[in-house]
């Protein structure tokens, strides 16, 4: 009689004894049942405090997005961007917007297509992902909003700032402006451009622009939420030396204050900057602070902590970067500065996004921890408290490490509902990776060759006694009108154009999908 020979692999997602029943059928109604045991390489335990509801990938198969922002309405529904190639232009970048609703499904997806590039810009520089945490925002009264560049020319170093509103309903255009120093609509010099980093739709009246103008400083705008008039525009130099400044991120509360986060050229690092009468027609700088966290580094998304305060998501750069996290009262003072994994050795730690619910404080991110994987590195969740920066929980989404399952990713937004979180990611599958998308979200580890490898607690550290965030005072400064000065005698107002978009806003080509991880695996698309 002729045996049949067949091979078994047994690969258990966690740690510990994992016991699996096999049952051979044979000759129709005989059958043979077995046990197997073993444990995972490496020492992973799933997250007891991230269970996954719904998980959807979104995108175009043979091309690469980089994730912006989102940000949800009162009943739970998501609103997130990025930036798309080769979708309706295959030359130059587009910005892509969509909305998910609460059961999963996908209500409607535009894009912003024009012959020039169109992006949410990174706040690292390096287009790593796309636009900021505060690129897209969501006002109390449930309007929509978000912000990019908006090249005027093919050589896509002039750019208008882009402030659009959107029908959440619908996904239709209401209105877009673009904002420049000077009245011309396309003007030749980059210096009269502007680029919209960020965007607040707190106050009833109006919508906060904040980012970077073409003289070297940070721009500062208000616009009518009404039609996208601008009520008042303002640049703010920190520098004397022409370095650039930017501002990356911003946010405004009721009382009309509000903080930018950035860059500052002349230190070489980041910048929180406090202002007033956001509300009124006469803002005004309260204070300025360099943030020292390292060459390159900067601030790319802010949160309000309830208290007058902010929470800032410190975005270390250079050969090592980190995982940072701080909060600062309406003084400026430090309440508390934290790092996560500070002894890494690579650059794969990176910080995008922070949020405030209750008592508690949520940072993602990137993170590369051993033996998990250290090259393209997972995203990151962690949960601090809001009062003193104490650890919680910590997380990380593990695709594998293997050719046919390696798999980057990249947090983008964390928002608390009062259902759960919405998580919103950027992945990239590895080159040999075409068809695993997905993951599991792990416990983070205190040593990865150890088990129990514990929570991950013992890897958070002070970030100001371990000289990794030092604050220091800044010159004052003034707001000044966003003005192009062509001479002494020629001076031009800034000016927000309006833009049609009946023949640049719509929907994406047909194989952009919303679907189910599994099932774009299966589909192949």
């Amino acid at each position: 009689m002729m045996g049949t020979e067949f091979g078994l692999h047994f690969v258990p997602v966690a740690s510990g004894p994992r016991t699996a029943t096999v049952t051979v059928t044979y000759n129709t109604s005989r059958s043979y049942t077995f046990t197997i045991q073993g444990r995972g390489r490496d020492n992973a335990v799933i997250s007891p405090n991230l269970t996954v509801a719904t998980e959807r990938t979104y995108g175009r198969r043979t091309q690469s997005s980089l994730i912006g922002a989102a940000a949800a309405d009162s009943g739970g529904n998501l609103y997130f961007s990025q930036n798309v190639t080769q979708w309706s232009d295959n030359f130059s970048s587009n910005i892509a917007l969509a909305r998910m609703n609460t059961d999963g499904t996908l209500a409607w997806q535009r894009e912003w297509n024009e012959q020039f590039m169109q992006r949410q810009p990174d706040p690292g520089q390096n287009a790593e992902a796309g636009g900021g945490g505060n690129s897209v925002a969501m006002g109390p009264d449930g309007s929509l909003f978000f912000v990019g560049n908006r090249s005027l020319a093919s050589t896509n170093n002039t750019f208008q700032g882009l402030v659009a509103r959107v029908d959440p309903a619908t996904g239709n255009m209401l209105w877009a402006r673009g904002i420049l120093r000077g009245t011309t609509p396309s003007p030749s010099l980059a210096n009269q451009g502007v680029e919209a980093y960020a965007v607040d739709a707190t106050l009833a009246d109006r919508v906060i622009v904040a980012g970077a103008a073409g003289n070297g400083g940070i721009l500062l705008a208000a616009l009518s939420k009404t039609d996208g008039s601008l009520l008042w525009g303002r640049q703010l130099q920190l520098t004397t030396n022409g370095m650039q400044s930017r501002a990356h991120s911003l946010a405004v509360d009721a009382m009309g204050n509000g903080y930018l986060g950035g860059f500052t050229g002349d230190a070489g690092t980041a910048t929180l900057i406090r202002v007033t009468g956001l509300n009124s027609t006469a803002p005004a700088v309260a204070w300025s602070k360099t943030v020292g966290i390292g060459r390159g580094g900067n601030i790319n998304h802010l949160a309000l902590d309830g208290a007058g305060g902010v929470v800032a998501s410190l975005d270390y750069r250079g050969a090592t970067t980190q995982l940072g996290v701080a909060r600062f009262s309406s003084t400026g003072a430090v309440l508390w500065g934290r790092i996560w994994d500070a002894m890494n050795s690579g650059d794969n730690n990176n910080s995008y996004a922070v949020s405030v619910s209750g008592a508690s404080v949520y940072l993602g991110g990137r993170v590369a921890i051993a033996p998990f994987d250290t090259t393209a590195g997972e995203g990151f969740a962690m949960r601090v408290g809001l009062a003193d920066g104490a650890w919680q929980w910590g997380a990380f989404y593990y695709t594998g490490k293997t050719t046919t399952t390696i798999s980057e990713h990249r947090v983008k937004a964390i928002i608390p509902t009062a259902s759960g979180l919405l998580v919103l990611a950027q992945g990239f599958p590895g080159m040999n990776n075409e068809n695993h998308y997905s993951g599991l979200w792990y416990q983070t580890t205190n040593e990865g060759t150890m088990f129990p490898s514990g929570t991950g607690s013992m890897r958070l550290a002070n970030a100001v006694t371990a000289g990794m965030l030092m604050v220091t005072d800044r010159p004052a400064v003034s707001l000044e009108p966003l003005l192009f000065v062509q001479s002494a005698t020629q001076m031009h107002p800034g000016t927000a154009h309006v833009i049609n978009t009946s023949m640049i806003w719509g929907a994406p080509p047909a194989d952009v999908t919303f679907v189910p991880p599994a099932e774009r695996t299966a589909n192949n698309g």
